[in-house]
């Protein structure tokens, strides 16, 4: 009989203790969750403490504003002949008498005035296609006495409006011993690598036709002595072959890549340059410089200093005659 009341009560405490143990999961759990609602409530209200200042800032500006509503927007098609696009201002004053109250934007290092049609105040500005134009201040004068408030509104329609192109050449080249002709003075560069092309557009922009349209063109000091296209069928005398590796394309955005082996020939004591460039719709030309080798005067290659200028950056842009109408600042990039 003792034997069997030992056994009972080491079952009911087997219970116990495994009860025990299961509450003491789910507490622990409860725990961590408590923990883990506080960590987000603390971060929260840490935020919002942080955020205060810049609240404050914003209302306190609001109320000191002398307009209700501002804004800017493109109003028409770019005329890509002259470089401009042109921009529309709508303002709304707080407090304006249409009969007294004249309103004026400086633009870049213009006023323009605006005039009162439809309960609001606006304007049209022509503005470049290619440079960033601030507009600085807004000036209320009603019966001689002048409000001034500073804007920060920056337009570069080149951004808003135009495709961004970028490609890059990743792998290596070296003097091809075999194809130098010495007694001519010229060498052979031989390249092999990939070539990354990459673009985005807006919206309202006719998308790029990137399949087969790319060119890559060859310069020697500076002068354009060849033009090939960048299709897996080109071959030339140079015997440069392009293979297609990769492409992806969507309504707003492009990626090719292109395996390139070839040689190049330029004369000893020059510069050979690749780029690679693209034309949009509009027939402006984008032209990303990849790759650009020193030849020196055993027909040795060398790098060209101070290449973190172009590489990497945006496009530069040019008409269908070949003038330069916009160029990145390198700045930008580093």
């Amino acid at each position: 009989m003792k034997k069997h009341a030992c056994i009972v009560l080491c079952v009911i405490a087997c219970a116990l203790i495994a009860a025990c143990l299961v509450q003491i999961v789910s507490c622990r759990e409860q725990l961590r969750q408590l923990d883990h609602r506080m960590n987000t409530f603390e971060n929260s209200v840490r935020s919002d403490v942080s955020n205060i200042s810049a609240q404050v800032h914003t209302e306190l500006e609001q109320q000191a504003s002398l307009i209700s509503d501002g804004q800017w927007a493109y109003d028409g098609p770019a005329d890509f002949h002259n470089q401009t696009v042109p921009v529309r201002f709508t303002v709304t004053p707080k407090t304006y008498d249409p009969q007294q109250t004249l309103v004026r934007l400086i633009v870049g290092q213009t006023a323009y005035p605006l005039t009162y049609a439809g309960g609001v105040y606006q304007t049209q500005a022509v503005l470049a296609l290619f440079e960033e134009t601030p507009v600085s201040r807004i000036e209320l004068e009603t019966q001689g006495t002048v409000q001034t408030e500073t804007l920060h509104w920056y337009i570069f329609p080149r951004y808003e409006l135009l495709p961004m192109v970028y490609a890059n050449f990743y792998g290596h080249y070296q003097p091809n011993a075999q194809a130098q002709q010495t007694d001519a003075g010229t060498a052979a560069v031989a390249f092999d690598g990939t070539i990354e092309i990459t673009a985005d557009w807006p919206q309202s922009t006719q998308p790029l036709q990137m399949d087969g349209a790319a060119e890559l063109l060859v310069f020697i000091n500076d002068q354009l002595v060849k033009t090939l296209p960048v299709s897996p069928d080109q071959t030339d005398e140079d015997n440069a072959v392009f293979s297609l590796t990769s492409a992806n394309q969507t309504h707003q955005s492009a990626q090719y890549s292109y395996q390139i082996r070839g040689d190049f020939e330029a004369s000893f004591d020059s510069t050979l340059t690749l780029a690679i460039e693209i034309t949009d719709a509009q027939g402006l030309h984008y032209r990303c410089k990849i790759e650009s080798v020193q030849i020196q005067a055993d027909g040795a290659c060398a790098a060209v200093p101070e290449d973190w200028q172009w590489r990497g950056a945006e496009a530069e842009i040019y008409d269908h005659e070949g003038t330069l109408l916009y160029s990145c600042d390198p700045e930008r990039y580093w």
